[in-house]
Parts: structure tokens; C-alpha cells; sequence
């Protein structure tokens, strides 16, 4: 057999492969197909730049700031200190009139 039909050969049973493996998990391909092409295809730009989605590691920690940010402590210390940022802005914005 030439080399073209060999390659050939090769790819066919890859593509083959490929096509029974996504027939068979549903589940990945069904969260690949939920995303927009643009999303899947999304490239770097400079080295400085983050990818388009977030890492696991990224994933988790934006999961455990937002539990923490809803914790009934943490709504409490952020309300009262908005109430003192509120209270002295107030006063700072209320002219002091002496009198005559």
C-alpha cells in the first residue's frame, strides 16, 4: 500500500474513533455545544493576558469568595460600615453656620 492510501487509511479510522467517542459522551458535548463557537475558539492575546475562562483553581476560589461575601457576619460588618461611610459623608457635606 502507497503512502497517500496509508495516511488515508489512518485518518479514517481517527475520524472514525473520534466520531463513535462523541456519540458515546453525551454529557461533554452538550456543555461544549451550550457555549457559543466564539467562546470555544477564543485565543490569547499578549502573554499578560487571562484566558476567556477561568481556571479550576480560578472556578473555585470565585465560588468560596462568594459564599463568604453572602455570610451573615460579613453582611453585617459591610452594612454598619456603610452606614459610618454614609453618616460621615453627611456630616462632612452639611455646612457648619456660626452665628452672628
Amino acid at each position: 500500500m502507497c503512502k497517500k492510501h496509508r495516511n488515508k487509511m489512518y485518518k479514517d479510522k481517527y475520524k472514525k474513533k473520534k466520531s463513535d467517542q462523541a456519540m458515546s459522551s453525551g454529557k461533554q458535548d452538550e456543555s461544549l455545544e451550550e457555549r457559543p463557537v466564539s467562546v470555544n475558539k477564543q485565543h490569547l492575546g499578549a502573554m499578560g493576558d487571562r484566558p476567556a475562562r477561568p481556571s479550576l483553581i480560578e472556578q473555585v476560589l470565585n465560588q468560596k469568595r462568594l459564599s463568604l461575601l453572602r455570610s451573615p457576619e460579613v453582611i453585617m460588618f459591610l452594612q454598619q460600615h456603610q452606614r459610618l461611610l454614609a453618616t460621615q459623608s453627611l456630616s462632612q457635606s452639611q455646612p457648619h453656620f456660626q452665628g452672628c
